[in-house]
């Protein structure tokens, strides 16, 4: 098992303890439960969570888009792009149906697989349930990892519906040690089952200015790129395509 800090205070658990806020935490199902025990301190989408739930519960293939060729061709970018850095250990933040899992498994040595709802990471490992992952039940906004211990997060199609964006980029660069790397894809142009999809404007100008100082804040120079996923290329205009990427890497801050 990795090490885990409480994600309320950052105390070191012991044996999923937390002693300082004498909290336990616990595993269900080889899964590792970490979500912060009164969680709507820490994300107004709780109850998005709980609907999640019930939709893994009651069978996720009929909302899981199989049909589509989308995910299938973000996660061959991803694992392109993996081998490009020589990445091979990798934490995936928001697994949901597991598309990343499915490419992942076959190229990288470990996966630390973290998702708020614990009924997707059910059905994900039920795929994969080999020592390669390591499956975590968390939210974003308070990530149970110590400082400079991720070499490597990726984030597909999952930060726009991050209710508090902004605690989740202070976590990143909290968690990300120097040298990460960090890949984020925000789609624009579709949806599946899920309200806010547009809680990220990448319309509006300021916010990706805003998005782009920040991450040079704590930390990471980034490329950002646009994408036809069913066409599986990269295009010029955001008008051609349907995924925003975002390709950082960390660098030590003087």
């Amino acid at each position: 098992m990795p090490d885990f800090i409480c994600p309320v205070c950052h105390t070191e658990l012991i044996n999923l303890y937390c002693p300082k806020c004498e909290h336990r935490y616990y595993e269900e199902d080889g899964v590792t439960c970490l979500l912060p025990p009164k969680i709507n301190e820490y994300s107004s989408y709780y109850f998005e969570i709980q609907r999640y739930n019930e939709i893994a519960k009651n069978g996720a293939e009929k909302y899981s888009g199989l049909e589509e060729t989308r995910p299938f061709s973000r996660a061959r970018l991803i694992n392109e792009l993996l081998a490009t850095y020589d990445i091979k250990e990798v934490l995936n933040i928001g697994i949901g149906f597991g598309f990343i899992e499915d490419a992942l498994h076959y190229t990288i040595d470990k996966c630390t697989s973290y998702d708020p709802c614990i009924e997707f990471i059910k059905y994900v490992k039920e795929r994969h349930p080999s020592d390669k992952h390591i499956y975590v039940n968390g939210i974003a906004e308070a990530l149970p990892f110590p400082d400079n211990s991720i070499g490597c997060m990726v984030c597909d199609s999952t930060f726009q519906s991050i209710n508090n964006r902004m605690s989740f980029l202070y976590e990143l660069g909290r968690v990300t040690c120097d040298k990460a790397l960090i890949l984020i894809s925000i789609g624009y142009l579709w949806n599946y089952p899920r309200k806010p999809q547009d809680g990220f404007n990448i319309k509006n100008p300021e916010e990706l200015k805003t998005l782009r100082r920040f991450l040079k804040e704590i930390g990471f120079e980034i490329q950002i790129r646009y994408r036809d996923s069913n066409e599986d290329a990269w295009v010029d205009k955001k008008s051609e395509g349907d995924y925003l990427w975002i390709i950082g890497k960390k660098e030590t801050l003087q």
